[in-house]
């Protein structure tokens, strides 16, 4: 990853900064610690760009999953995805760092 990262600043393409987290798994079960952890991964990753090359376009980005603790396996669209959006959007804006996510409910939407 930092090879590409390297290799993409050295060349004025932008970066996404992309984190996957799956709540309970590589991250604690819970809302709060779990989205305290991202920030920390996220600047670092975006101050490596900027190390690199200063004015880099960099982009921070997140994709969120819970896990269930009965199976393990991912589960989507709950209510703690939503609220870890709405934190990990808000500590991107007071940051100043421009912010995506990638999976938003795709629920009720017309998809055509």
């Amino acid at each position: 990853m930092l090879r590409a990262m390297l290799a993409c600043c050295r060349r004025d393409q932008p970066v996404l900064c992309s984190l996957s987290v799956l709540g309970g798994a590589n991250t604690s079960a819970s809302v709060v610690p779990a989205v305290a952890q991202l920030p920390g991964e996220a600047l670092s990753a975006l101050t490596y760009t900027q190390v690199i090359r200063k004015g880099c376009p960099a982009i921070y980005e997140h994709y969120l999953s819970t896990v269930s603790m009965k199976s393990g396996a991912p589960m989507l669209e709950t209510p703690e995805i939503s609220f870890m959006n709405f934190m990990i959007g808000q500590m991107a804006r007071f940051y100043g760092a421009p912010w995506r996510t990638s999976n938003l409910s795709g629920r009720g939407q017309n998809l055509q």
